[in-house]
């Protein structure tokens, strides 16, 4: 602390979270329903693609969908970015998040990153403990 003082700078001063245990309870529970929520959203997802998706083009959606999708893609993102600190999947949650917001280059990007080998090789993984078929590789994302 004397240093901070000699630098010029205040100490960072935590706050006493002892008195406070709902905090940590809520907390727990919080984080508890993030990973459990996201593990079984990212399982869901993964699955319910069709194998076909990393091929061709997605179809239109109408507004009123564009607008839905573009809202659980922003809360998807936050709960990602929140899982990025709390035990969960915040990488999977901010992809998916990802994958349904409405902006240009969108899905070149996200059938590159799907494309890779690593990354396709742990979806299909999951798909085939669910009993849905491989996703296929893109022709012009292979090698």
């Amino acid at each position: 602390m004397l240093d901070a003082y000699v630098m010029g700078r205040t100490p960072l001063a935590l706050p006493d979270l002892s008195r406070h245990e709902g905090l940590w309870a809520t907390s727990l529970v919080v984080s508890v329903v993030l990973f459990v929520g996201g593990v079984f959203a990212a399982t869901r997802l993964i699955v319910r693609l069709p194998e076909d998706f990393l091929e061709g083009q997605s179809p239109r959606a109408s507004p009123l969908k564009k607008v839905l999708r573009s809202l659980l893609g922003v809360l998807l993102v936050a709960a990602g970015v929140v899982l990025l600190v709390l035990p969960g999947p915040g990488i999977v949650l901010i992809l998916f998040g990802v994958s349904l917001l409405d902006f240009p280059g969108k899905e070149k990007l996200l059938r590159r990153v799907l494309s890779r080998p690593n990354v396709l090789a742990a979806i299909n993984k999951e798909r085939k403990k669910h009993g849905a078929p491989p996703l296929r590789p893109s022709a012009t994302h292979l090698g």
